[in-house]
C-alpha cells in the first residue's frame, strides 16, 4: 500500500520539507491507485458473482480472464517503497493499472444481464472515465509534490526530471547518477555523481557559445545545437556536458545537494526496509 510516510532515503535536514510535499501527494495517490481502480475491481467481482449465478458454464475461463487484471492491481499495491520514487511515472502507471482492471469489466459484463441495453454503454463509459480520472489524480499528485522545485529535493532519493529549454530530450537525476538522452535518439548516457567535479550555470549567446553541444556524451561526441540562454554546465572527469534547462538555477542547487548527500542517502537506502 501507499505509506503515509515519504518513501525512500532522505537526510534529516530535508525531512520537514519532504513530509509536507508527501502530505499533499499521498491522498491523491491513494485515490488514483487504490480508490478508483478499487471501485473498478469491486465492480468486476460483483459482476462475476452475479454472472456465475446466471450462467455457470465457462466459470473457470471467466475467473482466469478477470483474475489476471485483478492480480495486476494487487501487484501494484504491494510494490516496495522504491516504486514511488519516480513522480513522473505516477500518472502513466495509475492510468494503465486502472485500464487493466477496467479491461476485466468487459468479459464480466458479458455474463450479467445481457438483455439490459444500458449495461454496455455504462461499462464502456466507466472504462474511459476511470483510467482517465486515475491518471489526472496522479498527475495532480506529481505537480503538488514537485512544485515548486526546492533544493531540499536533492537530499532525497526521488528521481527528478528537468525540463529542457529549446531542445527535445530527457534529463533525470537519480540517486547516484545523472542520465540524459537527446530527443529522437535511443542512446542514453549516464554520469556518476561521484565523477562530477564541478556544477555551474553559464550564459550562452549567439556570439558567445561553447564548442560543446547540448546533451553530448562526456567525450564531446553527439549532442544537439545549443540554444541561447542559461545553461547547466557539468564538469566530469572525462569532459564537460551542457544542459539548457528552464529552471537551471534551482536544478543546479538540487544537483549540488544530491552530490553532497549521496553517501548518506546510499547508507539510508541500504537500511530502509
Amino acid at each position: 500500500m501507499i505509506s503515509a510516510k515519504p518513501p525512500g532515503p532522505s537526510t534529516p535536514a530535508s525531512e520537514a520539507e519532504l513530509r509536507l510535499r508527501w502530505l499533499r501527494a499521498q491522498p491523491l495517490l491513494v485515490l488514483a491507485y487504490v480508490i478508483v481502480p478499487g471501485f473498478a475491481a469491486a465492480l468486476v467481482v460483483t459482476l462475476v458473482i452475479f454472472g456465475l449465478t446466471l450462467r455457470a458454464d465457462s466459470a473457470i475461463g471467466l475467473v482466469i480472464i478477470t483474475g489476471g487484471p485483478l492480480a495486476g492491481f494487487v501487484w501494484a499495491l504491494t510494490r516496495r517503497p522504491e516504486w514511488w520514487l519516480t513522480p513522473t511515472a505516477w500518472a502513466r502507471r495509475a492510468f494503465w493499472i486502472t485500464a487493466l482492471v477496467c479491461f476485466a469489466l468487459l468479459p464480466a459484463t458479458g455474463y450479467w444481464s445481457p438483455i439490459q441495453w444500458w449495461v454496455w454503454p455504462l461499462v464502456l463509459t466507466l472504462c474511459v472515465l476511470l483510467p482517465t480520472s486515475a491518471g489526472v489524480l496522479a498527475g495532480r499528485a506529481r505537480r503538488g509534490f514537485l512544485t515548486p522545485y526546492s533544493p531540499d529535493l536533492g537530499e532525497t532519493g526521488f528521481v527528478l526530471h528537468a525540463d529542457l529549454n529549446g531542445i527535445t530530450g530527457q534529463l533525470r537525476l537519480e540517486l547516484t547518477e545523472l542520465r540524459w538522452k537527446q530527443g529522437g535518439s535511443g542512446d542514453e548516457v549516464s554520469l556518476l555523481l561521484k565523477q562530477i567535479e564541478q556544477v555551474t550555470v553559464i550564459e550562452v549567446s549567439e556570439t558567445l557559445a561553447p564548442a560543446r553541444r547540448a546533451l553530448s556524451k562526456p567525450d564531446g561526441s553527439g549532442g544537439a545545437s545549443l540554444p541561447p540562454g542559461r545553461v547547466l554546465q557539468v564538469q566530469g572527469r572525462r569532459g564537460t556536458i551542457l544542459f539548457p534547462l528552464k529552471e537551471v538555477d534551482a536544478f543546479a542547487e538540487i544537483v549540488h545537494r544530491r552530490m553532497a548527500a549521496r553517501p548518506q542517502l546510499i547508507k539510508n537506502a541500504r537500511v530502509t526496509p
